[in-house]
C-alpha cells in the first residue's frame, strides 16, 4: 500500500525489528501476548528444517505469513483493550471398520510444542489465581488442548524424521477435525448468556484497528476471514508415495477505513457479504483463483 514509501522508512523498521528478543529469550515467555507471539514467530521462521517439497515454495512461505497475520489480528481483537495502539471443513464421514485416510500435520514440531506450553502458561496462571477449578469444566478443556498439542508435536517429530505415520497417528488424525470441533463446543459452552446461548464467538471473522492516523483521518484494520482450503501434494513420511492433502487455513486481510467507521465484527461480517477488500497481492502465490489489491 505504499507505506514503505515515506522518508526514515528502514530506520524505523530496524528500530522495530530491535524490540523483539532473539528466539529462546525468557522474555518471550513474560506474558500470554508476548508467547502468542513466540508461537506466530516460530510459524513465519520455523526451526525445523524443510522435510517436504512444498516447503521449499515461496507459496509455502506466503501461506506461513498469511496465517500468522490472521492470527495476530485475532490476538489484537481479544486484547484491544490492554494493547497500546500505534498512532500515525469438517472431516468426511467413514464407517468406524474403514481404513483411516493418509493424513498430515505441519512438519513444525516446535510451533506444536510452543502452542502446548502456552495452554500450560494460560492453565498454570489460572489455577494460581483460583479462576478456575482443579478438575472443573475449564481445567478439563485446557487440558484436552494441552493432550491434542502434545500429540501433534509427537506426530511432527517423526514427520521431520522420515518415519512413517503409525496406524494410531492415522486414526488420531483421522478424528482431529472432530476433537477440535468438540474442543471448541466446549470452550463456548463455559460462558453463557441468560437464556444459555453461548456468549463466546468462535468464528474466524474478525477485525482490530491497530494504528490510528489522525492526519489522513484513517485507521488501519487487520482482520482474518473465513477459511480457506488449502490442497498440498505431500509425500508420505517414510516412502515415495504421494499423496493429496486437504484442510483449512486463515486468511488475511489489511486495509485503511474512515477513523469514524471503525469496523466492528458485525460490520465486518457484513462487509464480507456484500463487498470484500481484495486480497494482499503476496497471497496470490497460494490462492487461486485470487483477485488481489494493485501493487502500489
Amino acid at each position: 500500500m505504499g507505506d514503505d514509501a515515506y522518508d526514515g522508512y528502514d530506520e524505523a523498521l530496524a528500530g522495530a525489528a530491535e524490540v523483539f528478543p532473539p528466539a529462546g529469550d525468557p522474555r518471550w515467555r513474560a506474558n500470554l501476548y508476548w508467547a502468542w507471539l513466540d508461537v506466530l514467530r516460530e510459524t513465519v521462521a520455523p526451526a525445523a528444517p524443510p522435510t517436504q517439497a512444498f516447503q521449499a515454495a515461496p507459496a509455502w512461505s506466503d501461506r506461513l505469513l498469511a496465517g500468522a497475520l490472521a492470527s495476530w489480528a485475532t490476538l489484537r481483537h481479544d486484547t484491544i483493550l490492554y494493547v497500546k495502539q500505534s498512532v500515525v471443513p469438517k472431516g468426511a464421514p467413514r464407517t468406524p471398520d474403514a481404513e483411516p485416510p493418509p493424513a498430515f500435520v505441519d512438519p513444525y514440531p516446535e510451533v506444536f510444542a510452543k502452542l502446548r506450553d502456552l495452554t500450560r502458561m494460560t492453565s498454570r496462571a489460572l489455577r494460581d489465581m483460583r479462576l478456575i477449578e482443579e478438575g472443573g469444566a475449564a481445567a478439563e478443556v485446557l487440558d484436552g488442548f494441552d493432550a491434542l498439542f502434545d500429540r501433534l508435536a509427537a506426530i511432527a517429530v517423526s514427520e521431520v524424521e522420515d518415519r512413517a505415520v503409525t496406524p494410531e497417528d492415522r486414526e488420531f488424525l483421522a478424528g482431529l477435525s472432530r476433537q477440535l470441533g468438540d474442543l471448541l463446543s466446549r470452550v463456548a459452552s463455559l460462558l453463557s448468556t441468560d437464556d444459555g446461548r453461548p456468549a463466546v464467538d468462535l468464528r474466524t471473522t474478525l477485525v482490530a484497528d491497530v494504528m490510528t492516523n489522525v492526519d489522513a483521518n484513517e485507521v488501519l484494520e487487520e482482520a482474518s476471514g473465513p477459511l480457506d482450503l488449502l490442497v498440498a501434494a505431500v509425500r508420505t513420511p517414510g516412502s515415495d508415495g504421494v499423496f493429496l492433502a486437504l484442510g483449512p487455513v486463515l486468511s488475511a486481510f489489511e486495509f485503511r477505513a474512515p477513523i469514524a467507521s471503525r469496523l466492528t465484527d458485525e460490520g465486518w461480517r457484513a462487509l464480507l457479504d456484500a463487498s470484500a477488500p481484495v486480497a494482499p497481492a503476496w497471497t496470490c502465490s497460494y490462492r487461486v483463483p485470487c483477485a488481489s489489491a494493485p501493487s502500489p
